[in-house]
């Protein structure tokens, strides 16, 4: 699932970018978005400034809990009521919900995101 949008700032019509640490290969074209999947690599577009990079709610979210204390909760805390719908929409959550229930139901995800990226 895509974590961020990144646009190339070159000027050529199309080029071909390789991320060092992954060895992911991306394909940017002017004017238009590619989609970015792994946490890594956006990480590495934000940091260069040749791109640039619109996280989705997900990639925030997964951002924010790949910090070496982070816990969901603190997590959480930073997002706005409109972002956490967001975040559950992405997730497959009922987005319809208030926002200590929307907290709650993201808090079990987010749990299981962790471990996942931990054991990753």
């Amino acid at each position: 699932m895509k974590v961020a949008e990144v646009e190339c700032s070159s000027r050529s019509r199309r080029s071909t970018h390789r991320v060092p640490r992954t060895g992911s290969r991306y394909i940017f074209r002017s004017g238009k978005s590619t989609d970015v999947e792994s946490l890594e690599d956006a990480r590495y577009f934000d940091e260069n400034s040749s791109y640039t990079v619109d996280w989705t709610a997900r990639g925030r979210f997964m951002s924010k809990l790949a910090g070496e204390n982070a816990s969901v909760v603190e997590a959480l805390e930073g997002f706005s009521y409109r972002a956490k719908q967001e975040l559950a929409k992405a997730f497959g959550i009922n987005a319809n919900q208030t926002s200590a229930e929307l907290t709650e139901e993201l808090a079990e995800v987010g749990e299981e995101l962790k471990s996942e990226m931990e054991a990753y």
